[in-house]
């Protein structure tokens, strides 16, 4: 649903319509170069694919509807990049493979979980267990790619309801650092495709606020002039993000590594924007499921 006002004057929002496709496809290829007591120190990451497209119709209160085609291709595309564990920094740092600079900050935010078992602990687990695991471990988990976002880029058409597009391309930076809980349960040991598995239960209950109003910004420089003008001086976005629900995972115990996930997941989203239109206040409201 949307709601607005300028100047306490509601807006007809109620009666635009928004629908919302969006897919990424990241492929990448880990290929282990060293490892000490058991445990990967050195593997080199190749992104064979990275891409993500966003689709967006907008049914204005008159009946038009108003689309937003917007796909990329992320520049870490046929990439490899080495990761190699630093005992002093206790984390895997990240360098392109053939040795050339990150100049343009690539690499900062990739986050990976070397062996994929930091959502374990240290503790040693049992059929049977319950556990709570960290956010962060499991999203590393379920994003073994460790990209975060695809930055998307607008094409030809251009909806006049640009707040709407840049509002949910931005939300990416609003998951970064979630908090909640995500608790798994040994449930059972058995053969999966012929191989010996643990079976998880899981339970997701996370949530993330954020101030987007500077990755808004950024995200309007590459979307085009057109759209950029309606980004008014004073302009802010405030989002809150939601994930409940639950899955299953399969853990491969002869092979330490993830065999399978499946996660049915309900995502909530808020957005508030506030702004100036010709010298009245704008106020905008934005929830969906």
């Amino acid at each position: 649903s949307i709601e607005g006002s300028i100047a306490g004057n509601p807006l007809p929002l109620d009666q635009v319509e928004v629908e919302l496709e969006q897919s990424r496809v990241v492929t990448a290829e880990d290929t282990y170069q060293r490892c000490e007591k058991g445990m990967p120190c050195e593997l080199v990451r190749s992104f064979d694919d990275v891409a993500a497209t966003l689709r967006f119709d907008v049914t204005t209160p008159e009946g038009k509807v108003e689309r937003a085609d917007l796909s990329c291709d992320h520049p870490l595309a046929k990439e490899e990049v080495a990761f190699v564990w630093d005992e002093d920094e206790g984390a895997a740092l990240a360098r392109f493979a053939d040795g050339k600079e990150d100049e343009a900050g690539l690499l900062a935010a990739l986050r990976i979980d070397m062996d994929l078992a930091a959502c374990f602990g240290a503790d040693a687990r049992a059929e049977g267990d319950r556990w709570e695991v960290e956010p962060a471990d499991f999203l590393a988990l379920t994003n073994p790619s460790g990209i975060g976002w695809v930055p998307l880029e607008l094409g030809d058409a251009k909806p006049s309801i640009g707040f709407l597009v840049t509002g949910l391309i931005s939300c990416r930076d609003a998951f970064l650092e979630p908090e909640g809980t995500v608790e798994l349960w040994w449930k059972s040991t058995r053969d999966v495709d012929g191989r010996r598995c643990a079976v998880f239960d899981l339970d997701v209950e996370l949530s993330s606020t954020a101030d987007l109003t500077r990755a808004r910004e950024e995200d309007f420089r590459p979307l085009g002039a057109d759209l950029g003008e309606e980004l008014r001086s004073g302009e802010t976005l405030q989002a809150s993000i939601q994930l409940a629900g639950e899955g299953e995972l399969v853990w491969d115990l002869d092979g330490r590594c993830l065999h399978a996930i499946e996660l049915e997941l309900e995502n909530t989203t808020e957005l508030a924007i506030t702004g100036d239109a010709e010298g009245n206040p704008l106020e905008l409201e934005l929830d969906g499921e």
